[in-house]
């Protein structure tokens, strides 16, 4: 589950160790790489890349060896002890499988100020990581930070 570079890392090497691979993918494959332009620290590429090439890229190669993508997303998942298989429920219909990976990623919270949304990317930056040299001569504010707790859910 999850279409990002780790739910496509896993459906590459899943699909390459010729299992019968089924990514799913809410929205479209790359996930939060998708809200950048370009990439400038990722492996391989010290020019950098534009996002949605490296993306493209990423699904060519795990499909090239067999993952297939559906673009769904997955209302539950139904574990019974008496069973090895698990179904994933889709809107119309159900997916059986032995194993299932989650890599459903993370998204940028957002702080709601006026000028936020004008201002991503051109000064705003949710990734202290990735954009942090970018800003390595200015004054700068951080906001929020750490782990967000999680909900007790089922699954």
């Amino acid at each position: 589950m999850g279409g990002g570079p780790a739910g496509l890392t896993a459906g590459l090497y899943a699909a390459r160790s010729r299992l019968d691979v089924v990514l799913l993918e809410g929205k479209a494959c790359g996930g939060q790489l998708m809200t950048y332009e370009s990439v400038e620290n990722y492996p391989g590429f010290p020019e950098g890349i534009e996002a949605p090439e490296l993306v493209q890229r990423m699904v060519d190669q795990a499909t090239k060896f067999g993952l297939k993508i559906v673009k769904d997303h997955a209302l539950s998942v139904e574990i019974r002890p008496d069973k090895p298989e698990k179904t994933v429920v889709l809107k119309d219909r159900g997916i059986r499988c032995k194993s299932i990976i989650v890599a459903t990623g993370a998204h940028a919270r957002k702080i709601n100020v006026e000028g936020e949304e004008k201002l991503t990317g051109k000064g705003v930056s949710y990734c202290a990581t990735c954009d942090g040299a970018f800003f390595e001569d200015c004054m700068i504010s951080v906001v929020g930070g750490g782990i967000r707790p999680l909900k007790k859910q089922s699954i």
